[in-house]
């Protein structure tokens, strides 16, 4: 809504994206990043929209890192409305969505209409690969890694879903991020 983005090369110069089937991807190209500083606010909830997409309208892959937040004390619960976009719907992609405890031992579990999901990769959750082992290193030496006990779903149709994250067994607290995975279709797929 307020429609600042920041593209500067510094900003993400060295940021290293590890994912687990490919070589880690050290970010050099201004042209391929994007930052977004949403400030907090004090007094009541908002409801805050993030849309991303190709400036260009070219198809390729994304990895978005959403932080901030935090399961404090362990009964906290935040919830989240996340959509896939009707043409990588269609055109057979989808988006992952996982929360992954930061620098600490909580063991974050999603809850929607899809489903439960507290371990990506296994425990009723085989269709969202694991994440264990990868993230993305800040430049800053901030790392948000996942490990086995960090929670995913998957988003393959355009309806919106609600997500709530919280600590899976209610005994752990601590901060989290999510790391959305997806792709932007090219113009004229279905």
């Amino acid at each position: 809504e307020r429609n600042e983005c920041i593209t500067r090369l510094a900003d993400a110069d060295g940021d290293v994206i590890v994912l687990q089937v490919e070589r880690p991807i050290t970010l050099t190209d201004e042209s391929a990043t994007v930052q977004d500083v949403i400030p907090s606010e004090t007094g009541e909830a908002q409801t805050i929209m993030i849309t991303i997409g190709s400036a260009t309208d070219l198809p390729g892959r994304y990895a978005a890192v959403i932080g901030g937040f935090s399961i404090e004390p362990t009964s906290d619960r935040d919830d989240y409305g996340v959509r896939l976009a009707p043409r990588p719907a269609q055109s057979d992609s989808s988006l992952l969505v996982y929360a992954l405890g930061v620098n600490n031992r909580l063991d974050p579990g999603i809850v929607s209409d899809l489903g439960q999901c507290d371990d990506a990769g296994r425990r009723g959750c085989e269709d969202v690969p694991s994440f264990d082992g990868a993230g993305v290193i800040f430049n800053g030496a901030i790392r948000v890694i996942g490990d086995r006990f960090d929670a995913g779903m998957r988003i393959t149709d355009a309806a919106q879903h609600y997500l709530q994250v919280l600590s899976f067994s209610s005994t752990t607290h601590g901060d989290y991020a999510l790391i959305l995975l997806g792709a932007s279709a090219p113009r004229d797929s279905p």
